[in-house]
């Protein structure tokens, strides 16, 4: 919405659980978050359309009551064509088909600008940390981009793709001693105390070749 100047349509968002790249809709009504829909919040508001991705998809059934309700979810294994999709399919609602797809085509020219200077010798470990606990995710997971879509070679072909992705820890990533990792913190979108930086800071992950 906000790269195709749509944000004025925009009546009501998750505010319980609104990330920080969509803080220019903090002052909207809120409709509760992202697990907990306020049905009566929605209803209020009136709306012409509503959007749901993965986690309201159980919800789908009794929004469409409210109003016509559009899925935008991501296929992981798929993930740039199915967020190619996803941007068309709100682009077309509005006649907008051609702006997104000059935002597709930049996104797509960025891509390949970042692959052309990916080492290909070098590997990679992408982390989730959550509280104190670090799960490991490879290609097609959920943050499987890096590796489907950037090129970026995996460290470990065996990490399964699950939604909660492996649960590993410091001995793993030093075992494994990736050139990157990539890190992705929750306890930052969460709110908690704990920080990625103060889980990862140990003589174990220092020696690996990514620190």
């Amino acid at each position: 919405f906000d790269a195709l100047k749509l944000n004025d349509k925009v009546v009501g968002v998750p505010a319980k659980n609104l990330p920080k790249y969509l803080q220019q809709f903090k002052n909207k009504p809120s409709v509760g978050g992202v697990q907990q829909v306020d049905f009566e919040a929605i209803d209020a508001l009136k709306p012409d359309l509503i959007i749901i991705s993965g986690r309201q998809s159980k919800f789908y059934d009794k929004l469409k009551e409210i109003a016509p309700t559009l899925f935008v979810g991501l296929d992981n294994a798929n993930f740039l064509s199915s967020f190619e999709n996803n941007v068309l399919s709100v682009a077309k609602l509005y006649g907008l088909e051609k702006e997104a797809l000059e935002k597709i085509s930049d996104i797509k020219n960025e891509i390949e600008k970042a692959k052309s200077i990916v080492d290909e010798d070098k590997k990679a470990l992408i982390i989730l940390t959550n509280s104190n606990k670090i799960s490991a995710f490879g290609p097609q997971s959920r943050f499987g981009i890096i590796h489907d879509v950037l090129g970026i070679n995996t460290v470990d072909e065996n990490i399964k793709v699950g939604t909660h992705g492996k649960s590993i820890n410091s001995e793993f990533i030093l075992e494994k001693n990736p050139d990157y990792i990539f890190v992705v913190d929750r306890n930052v979108i969460v709110g908690n105390k704990e920080r990625a930086q103060g889980i990862l800071d140990n003589v174990l992950v220092a020696k690996t070749k990514a620190a």
